[in-house]
């Protein structure tokens, strides 16, 4: 008799044994790679691989199924773990022009307090996105001394590409009090793809310094999530 679709959560090693015991059509396989379902493979069970039936033809798509998708899980488990990349100024910069939203002062993150992991590196004065990247964790902060005026401004985070445009995706505003103060973004994710390139920028009036402090300006892009490409 034969079954109905189905859904299986199984490990790739258990098919085999698994597809001996089974006749029917429109099989399922929702294949579990270290808890998380990663992605789907379907294909039909000839009804004559029945108990003990050696079926050549569908055990080649049961085996062709088993080795595509162990593969992609193998690529995606390569993967696991922490790739991140936080960035620094490597010198002070002190403001000297007026940051707008529509020419805002790009902060030269040219040098790298820690990183690990692959898929992100440094240019464009920010963090340029590798191959296979597909969404980042995103946030940004500046820390400002000597500012005279004491006036609003903003640190802004951009989505730049190579053609030169950008786009905006954070933004965090203050009226400073102080001579000295931080300012910080939320964290957000972002789908990117490969060359383009994580800013943050400077708005507001040239009456600061931003200080190349390691543990007070930073820009930090971590990949939360990677291409599943075959």
């Amino acid at each position: 008799m034969a079954l109905s679709p189905i859904k299986l959560n199984v490990k790739a090693q258990q098919l085999e044994a698994l597809a001996n015991m089974l006749t029917g059509e429109d099989i399922v396989f929702v294949f579990d790679a270290g808890g998380a379902i990663k992605d789907s493979v379907a294909f039909t069970l000839d009804s004559a691989l029945s108990e003990g039936s050696q079926n050549p033809v569908a055990n080649a798509a049961i085996t062709e199924a088993i080795n595509d998708q162990s593969a992609r899980v193998a690529k995606l488990e390569a993967h696991k773990g922490v790739s991140y990349l936080q960035a620094c100024l490597s010198s002070d910069t002190k403001i000297t022009k007026e940051g707008t939203y529509e020419n805002p002062v790009i902060l030269p993150f040219t040098g790298t307090t820690r990183s690990d992991g692959s898929g992100l590196s440094l240019g464009n004065n920010g963090v340029v996105i590798g191959a296979g990247v597909k969404k980042v964790r995103v946030s940004a902060q500046m820390y400002m001394w000597n500012s005279t005026a004491l006036t609003r401004c903003e640190i802004n985070v951009y989505i730049s590409n190579a053609d030169g445009t950008r786009s905006r995706h954070l933004r965090s505003i203050t009226k400073r009090v102080d001579n000295y103060e931080t300012i910080s973004t939320s964290q957000i994710i972002l789908p990117v793809t490969e060359g383009q390139t994580v800013q943050a920028a400077y708005v507001g009036k040239p009456d600061t310094t931003i200080v190349s402090y390691k543990d007070s300006t930073l820009l930090i892009v971590e990949v939360v999530e990677w291409e599943d490409a075959k």
